[in-house]
């Protein structure tokens, strides 16, 4: 019988489970932790559901809030990302050149761009591309996807100016809570000042180049 989904968290995950396990005990608000770190409440709850990856002020900032773990939260940090990355070699180029980019410019008529994903959403188009029971191999492609998401963390975050269809927003990827929470996601993440979201209307027929790469243009919002 697979592993339950819930058993085999990412680093992130892990992490995140970790920070919350620990706030609990000491009796913590996530308010608290927040200003503790110096961030905003929803920094904290984010890390803490494993839809981000935590910066290294926040590790920080949770090995100090938490002087019982001796220092678990860097220690487990630093040694988590040296675990190999779970992708194909095929894709090796791209993650390289990803790293480098200072402007990503994404079309995506399908799906919502790898960048832009949360963990759930992730997890569901892995286990329905993969067909298998594999659990630890999904969780390593969710967690090398959500990964990916540093190239926009501070001091010097990469531009993303992403184009996608509208039938993407309507496409179900997973139940219910999945969707709803990669949409608000998706809202929330197209607000950074580094992060650029345009939709094509469904009603807008063939698309014109510069909407793919793009560049405002009459009927693209």
């Amino acid at each position: 019988m697979p592993k339950d989904e819930e058993t085999v968290p990412s680093p992130a995950r892990y992490f995140g489970a970790e920070v919350r396990e620990a706030r609990k005990r000491a009796g913590m608000a996530q308010p608290e932790l927040a200003a503790i770190a110096g961030y905003d409440p929803s920094y904290v709850s984010k890390v803490e559901n494993g839809y981000i990856t935590p910066d290294e002020k926040f590790i920080s900032a949770c090995d100090t809030a938490f002087p019982d773990m001796h220092g678990w939260f860097s220690r487990f940090w630093a040694e988590s990302r040296k675990w190999n990355p779970s992708y194909p070699p095929w894709f090796e180029e791209w993650i390289d050149a990803e790293r480098q980019a200072r402007v990503i410019r994404w079309w995506e008529p399908l799906l919502i761009p790898g960048l832009l994903q949360t963990p759930d959403y992730a997890r569901a188009l892995f286990r329905a591309w993969q067909k298998s029971e594999d659990t630890d191999k999904i969780e390593r492609d969710v967690a090398a996807r959500i990964d990916r998401k540093r190239i926009f963390q501070p001091p010097d975050p990469a531009t993303l100016i992403a184009v996608i269809d509208e039938g993407v927003l309507h496409r179900k990827i997973g139940d219910e809570k999945t969707m709803r929470e990669q949409l608000e996601h998706l809202v929330e993440t197209s607000m950074h000042p580094n992060i650029s979201l345009h939709v094509v209307p469904a009603g807008i027929g063939a698309v014109p180049a510069a909407k793919v790469e793009g560049r405002p243009t009459p009927g693209v919002n």
